[in-house]
């Protein structure tokens, strides 16, 4: 019965390791870049790198993502990369949609097709510089520099993995006698 309880753990582990969704053929990743403060004192600039992840040799040509920003961020503008342009679109309720296009576009595993430049006030709420994305359904968060690297999720399913197999391998516990 041990054995049958470790395997139980090891399912549940694996359920909260384990994607919930399937991965498109591309995705977008989007990498921060130098932040600079202003004259002012009060605000800074950050820019971001946007690239498509491929998981082939797929022809990108035209990248359409929604960007929606909070209160902190003052201005919020989408920049050319390489042969790639930019269009913004401002649909209110600080909500941009930038389109990155190429006539030739371009093929490889990753591809840079624009850059964000923001301007932020300075020591603001993560809450309010936070910004999420979407892109062909998928959706995605920048987070400003908090200095949190590793996922919540994994953290806490660590936690729980580590309490049962603790409690099931306790001595004294009902499930150690089976």
């Amino acid at each position: 019965m041990m054995k049958k309880a470790m395997m139980y753990l090891l399912v549940l582990a694996l359920l909260l390791v384990a994607p919930f969704a399937v991965g498109a053929a591309l995705t977008i990743k989007i990498t921060e870049g130098k932040t600079t403060e202003n004259t002012d004192k009060t605000t800074v600039n950050k820019d971001y790198k946007v690239s498509v992840v491929s998981t082939g040799d797929e022809l990108v040509e035209e990248v359409e993502i929604s960007f929606t920003y909070g209160s902190a961020i003052t201005e919020f503008k989408c920049g050319d990369a390489g042969e790639f342009v930019a269009s913004q679109t401002d649909k209110g309720n600080n909500t941009v949609v930038c389109k990155f296009e190429s006539p030739e576009g371009a093929k490889g595993k990753e591809i840079e097709v624009g850059s964000l430049v923001l301007k932020a006030t300075k020591n603001a709420a993560d809450k309010d510089c936070m910004i999420e994305y979407e892109f062909k359904g998928a959706k995605g968060k920048i987070n400003p520099n908090t200095g949190a690297e590793v996922p919540y999720a994994y953290i806490v399913g660590g936690l729980v993995l580590a309490a049962g197999v603790y409690f099931v391998t306790k001595k004294k516990s009902a499930l150690h006698r089976i």
